[in-house]
C-alpha cells in the first residue's frame, strides 16, 4: 500500500531536479524510497523500519517476499535490478512502470550499461523493454493466441531510425 508521495513542482519538466519520496507500508515493513538527482537520472536511495539490506528491500518491492522466498530467477531480477538503480540505469518512466506493473525479469548488464525488463500485462500477455541507454531502445509486445501460437511485435528504435517487426509463432514444446 502506497501511503505518500511528494515530488518538487519543478517535476514535468524534462530534466528537473527530483526531491521525492515515496512511503511504501506493509504489515510488516516500512520502506522509503527517496528520488534524487533528475527526472533523465533518478538516483533512489531505499530505507526501511526495521532496517533491511538494500536487496531485501528490493525483492518486497519487486516480488513482496524476502530474498530468501525467492527462486534463482527472481533472486537474479533483484540483483540485476540492484545493479541498475546504483549505476542510474533506469529513467523515471522505467521506474514508474516497475512499480506499477508485475516484474517477471529485469536484467542489467554493467558493462555495457544495457537493461532489459520483462512485464506481466492484463489478459496473459508480456511486455518487454530494453535499452542500451545511448544508442538503441526497444519494446516487445507478447500475447498467446491459442495453445501453440503466438504473436509477437517489437519496436526497436536506433540512431538510424525505427523499425516495426510483427511475427506470428507456432510453437510445441517437448
Amino acid at each position: 500500500m502506497l501511503s505518500a508521495i511528494r515530488l518538487a513542482a519543478a517535476f514535468l519538466f524534462a530534466g528537473a531536479e527530483l526531491d521525492g519520496k515515496i512511503v511504501y507500508q506493509t504489515a510488516d515493513y516500512r520502506i522509503d524510497i527517496l528520488l534524487l538527482g533528475s527526472t533523465g537520472k533518478p538516483r533512489i536511495e531505499l530505507a526501511s523500519d526495521p532496517p533491511l539490506e538494500r536487496q531485501e528491500i528490493i525483492a518486497l518491492l519487486l516480488f513482496g517476499r524476502e530474498p530468501s522466498e525467492l527462486d534463482d530467477d527472481q533472486a537474479a531480477t533483484v540483483g540485476n535490478t540492484d545493479a541498475a538503480l546504483a549505476s542510474q540505469a533506469f529513467g523515471l518512466p522505467m521506474l514508474f512502470l516497475l512499480a506499477s506493473t508485475p516484474v517477471e525479469y529485469v536484467g542489467y548488464n554493467p558493462e555495457t550499461q544495457s537493461y532489459s525488463a520483462r512485464l506481466r500485462l492484463p489478459g496473459g500477455a508480456s511486455m518487454e523493454l530494453g535499452s542500451d541507454l545511448e544508442e538503441s531502445n526497444r519494446l516487445r509486445l507478447r500475447k498467446r493466441l491459442a495453445r501453440h501460437w503466438v504473436i509477437e511485435t517489437e519496436l526497436r528504435g536506433e540512431e538510424e531510425g525505427n523499425a516495426i517487426t510483427t511475427f506470428i509463432e507456432w510453437f510445441n514444446r517437448y
